[in-house]
């Protein structure tokens, strides 16, 4: 998203898109804070006016939704038939942006708070992603395994296999919904798609980082097998995306994995580029 912001060509090309093609444009509350977390002030000015251009110009087709942890709770209680809009927030967002841009200065409206925030969320979920990293790599090369049996295992993936662990961490520490029965998640594959996005996520992001990386190069998967630095926050912003029909990434990593879920039934979006969606006929 921060690429096409600052391509005026491919924003304006989006935008017609859009318009001949009536489609709803969604940004979500995550990747929002991610965009006004820059500490560059041509950064964050190019973002605002990008932003601005399409509220301005997509108006009411360009929203901002629920960011992942929002979703979780609604989707729990109830049946959500479409990505969730942040109500409230479009006009809130779009009056933000406007007076960060007249103020030509970001830290004096709140973006440095945005960042600070961010980065706190990041930070804790790479020094947990770093503890098991070398748990389960030190059991990898213990038990002698190695980057193609992983790979076999991983062939026969699909819903039922995420780690019941997962779903019930995230009921139990996020969502305070500690007596929520597992056994909808696995149930009902038409429900509760943010949380079970966000788990295969998580799950693949677990494999990643039980792979000693110098063995990576077994196998082709290994290319988008390798962990990084922001992968819970990409497996946030697709878990964001799990009720629209695309979700346009630039991260190859994430593409690769999405795509991985969504030939085994696991996630129902599908992951595109910016050049692919412009080449939608519409």
């Amino acid at each position: 998203m921060s690429n096409l912001l600052r391509r005026p060509a491919e924003l304006t090309a989006l935008i017609r898109a859009a318009r001949h093609g009536a489609w709803s444009v969604f940004i979500s509350l995550d990747v929002l804070s991610e965009l006004l977390s820059s500490s560059s002030r041509e950064h964050l000015l190019t973002r605002a006016e990008g932003l601005l251009r399409l509220f301005a110009e997509l108006e009411g087709q360009f929203h901002i939704s629920l960011g992942a942890s929002e979703i979780w709770p609604v989707e729990l209680d109830h049946v959500v038939a479409s990505t969730p809009r942040a109500m409230g927030r479009d006009e809130s967002v779009r009056t933000f942006l406007a007076y960060l841009v007249r103020m030509g200065d970001p830290s004096a409206a709140g973006a440095r708070a945005v960042r600070e925030e961010l980065m706190e969320w990041k930070a804790a979920r790479e020094q947990q992603a770093n503890e098991n990293r070398c748990r389960l790599r030190t059991l990898f090369r213990e038990k002698g395994l190695t980057f193609r049996g992983s790979v076999a295992d991983l062939r026969g993936y699909g819903p039922s296999r995420v780690l019941e662990l997962i779903y019930t961490s995230l009921l139990r520490d996020t969502v305070a919904r500690p007596h929520f029965p597992v056994s909808k998640l696995f149930r009902n594959s038409r429900r509760y798609r943010s949380i079970r996005t966000w788990s295969a996520l998580l799950h693949l992001m677990m494999f990643a980082e039980a792979v000693p990386p110098d063995i990576l190069n077994q196998h082709p998967m290994g290319r988008w097998m390798r962990s990084g630095r922001n992968d819970a926050f990409d497996a946030a912003v697709a878990a964001g995306a799990a009720y629209s029909d695309l979700l346009v990434t630039e991260d190859a990593s994430l593409t690769e994995r999405c795509r991985f879920l969504r030939n085994r039934q696991c996630i129902g979006f599908r992951p595109v580029g910016l050049d692919e969606l412009l080449r939608f006929r519409y």
